[in-house]
Parts: structure tokens; sequence; C-alpha cells
């Protein structure tokens, strides 16, 4: 039986591994991530404007807005019509729905960016949650960027993402002219890589020499 120095001490280190176990930083919960907090903002921020143009500059309009990112599914539309908005001090969420509803086209916020797509032209696997590893290394990065390639080869986007920070990922050659084009705002610089591949038909896979990225 311990003598009651030894017990007393046995119990103050209880008392102390206890209070510092309660240091260690809380899981966040799906949907309620720090940098979701703007979007949101953005979402429920008062709109007017009646505004007649093709879609790709009416997105250029909720963009301004929003002052956030918003990418386009490449297979949301096979055309770009041109749409219209009527909107007088309404939640630019309501706004944007108004929009893309007649089109059959849907959004939501993911990975830093207002995605706009269409359920039933959706590549599924385009957005398949990359297995840990790959998670651990692009997930809260502190770098901050914005990034608009324009009919980019996805091979040049990628170097230009990785190079300076010294992320080693690597490509298909038959992935590398692909044309890439996105207009990232503020964006994380992990998830920026993951829109960049996305958009460019690809996906993130470890190997032996690192990230590797490979068609879908």
């Amino acid at each position: 039986m311990p003598s009651r120095p030894a017990a007393a001490l046995f119990a103050a280190l209880l008392v102390c591994s206890s209070a510092h176990a309660l240091q260690f930083p809380q899981p966040v919960r799906p949907g309620q991530e720090p940098w979701r907090k703007p979007f949101n903002a953005a979402l429920e921020k008062k709109v007017s404007g009646d505004v007649k143009k093709p879609f790709d500059e009416l997105i250029d309009w909720f963009r301004e807005q929003a002052g956030v990112t918003f990418v386009v599914d490449p297979a949301a539309l096979a055309s770009k019509p041109v749409v219209t908005l009527n909107a007088k001090d309404i939640a630019l969420g309501s706004a944007l729905k108004q929009v893309l509803t007649p089109l059959k086209l849907e959004y939501e916020v993911r990975d830093m960016a207002i995605f706009i797509y269409n359920p039933a032209k959706l590549d599924k696997s385009m957005l398949l949650m990359e297995d840990l590893p790959i998670a651990k290394m692009l997930d809260n990065r502190a770098e901050m960027l914005n990034f608009e390639p324009e009919a980019m080869p996805a091979g040049e986007a990628i170097k230009q993402l990785t190079e300076t920070p010294g992320i080693k990922m690597g490509m298909d050659e038959s992935l590398k002219k692909n044309p890439v084009t996105l207009k990232l705002k503020e964006i994380g610089l992990g998830y920026a890589i993951r829109w960049t591949v996305r958009m460019a038909g690809g996906k993130i896979i470890v190997g032996r020499d690192g990230m590797q990225v490979v068609k879908r």
C-alpha cells in the first residue's frame, strides 16, 4: 500500500494529466470548419440587381458580390446560356438559387469554394475524399493565394502551385496538357491543388515517391 505522500503525489499527477489532456484541440466536425465562416456570411449577404448576362459572366458578378471563390463543374452545362437575375435586397444564396434552379443546377460549399454542378451530370468520383496521408499533406497549410489559370496546361498549373512550397507531386503525362481554367480567390494552397487536379480530370494518390496525380 503506497504511503500518504506517494498517494498524494500520484493524485496530483492525475490532476495535472487531466488538465493537460483538456488542452488538446477538439476535432472539427464536418460542416463546422473555420474556413466556412466567410462563405456562410457571403451567402447571407443582401444583394440587389437586375442583371442579364451569359452564365459565366453572371457567375463573375456573384464572385464580385460575395468576395469568395466559385468553382463551376465543366460538365454542368453543355452551353453557356444567357441568364437573368431579378433581385432586390435578398440573400445572395437565394439569388444564386434563382439563377441555378431553371438550369437544373445546384451549389454547395466545399473545399473553400462555392461549387456549382449538375447533379445528373456530376462525376461523383471527382469529389471523393482523398486518403488520410494525402489529407495530412494538404490540409491546414498556412499558405493562402489567388490563382486564376486561364486554359493553362494542368502540368504547368500544378508546377506553379507546388514548386515554391516544395511539395513533391508528380503527374501522369496523359494529364499534363489538359487545360485548366479557375478563378480561386484567397484560397488555401491544399484546396487550390485539389481543385486544379479535379478540373484536370485527375485524382491524387500516394506512391513510393510521394503524391502523384493520376487519371480518375
